[in-house]
């Protein structure tokens, strides 16, 4: 007799793992191999983690990734001073912002244009925007 079935009912199915797509390659290069079954991803969903082909480009990626989180959040801890409580406390305030104009005067050929554009510049439906360009 079938029963009803939903998110809430306690039951997870366990059957043979699934081996994922054949790839030209070995399986050796493989990451989490088929079999690894997760009990709390069987709660929400599939149970099953893996089997993962990243190859070459998906090991750099992964690795270019992590180095660029890596900048990103050094300089946001630099930016409070290496104090990890006030990075912790204002990390949803963080930013990386430029260096100031003046510290690009400094370097010689550098162009930075700076647009700034008054809240209350569209407020009749025409606007100016007024450019200064710095050499």
């Amino acid at each position: 007799m079938a029963e009803f079935q939903n998110l809430l009912t306690p039951i997870q199915v366990h059957g043979p793992p699934d081996p994922g797509v054949e790839s030209e390659h070995s399986d050796k290069n493989r990451i989490f191999k088929p079999g690894g079954m997760n009990y709390l991803l069987g709660k929400i969903g599939d149970a099953q983690i893996g089997p993962f082909y990243l190859g070459w480009l998906g090991i750099l990626s992964l690795l270019f990734g992590f180095a660029a989180f890596e900048i990103i959040g050094f300089s946001m801890l630099a930016s409070v001073n290496w104090d990890v409580v006030e990075f912790i406390r204002q990390l949803p305030w963080l930013s990386l912002d430029p260096p100031p104009l003046e510290l690009d005067r400094q370097i010689k050929g550098l162009k930075r244009l700076e647009i700034n554009i008054p809240a209350d510049a569209a407020v009749d439906g025409t606007s100016t925007i007024n450019v200064r360009l710095f050499k």
